[in-house]
C-alpha cells in the first residue's frame, strides 16, 4: 500500500508540476 502511494503521488507531481510552471508563466505575462 506504501508503494502505491509512493506512486501516485509521483504521477500527482509529474502532473502538476507543468502545470504548475504553465500558471507561473501565465501568471506572469498578464
Amino acid at each position: 500500500m506504501n508503494g502505491w502511494r509512493g506512486k501516485r503521488d509521483r504521477w500527482l507531481w509529474l502532473a502538476g508540476a507543468p502545470l504548475f510552471i504553465f500558471l507561473a508563466l501565465w501568471a506572469a505575462d498578464k
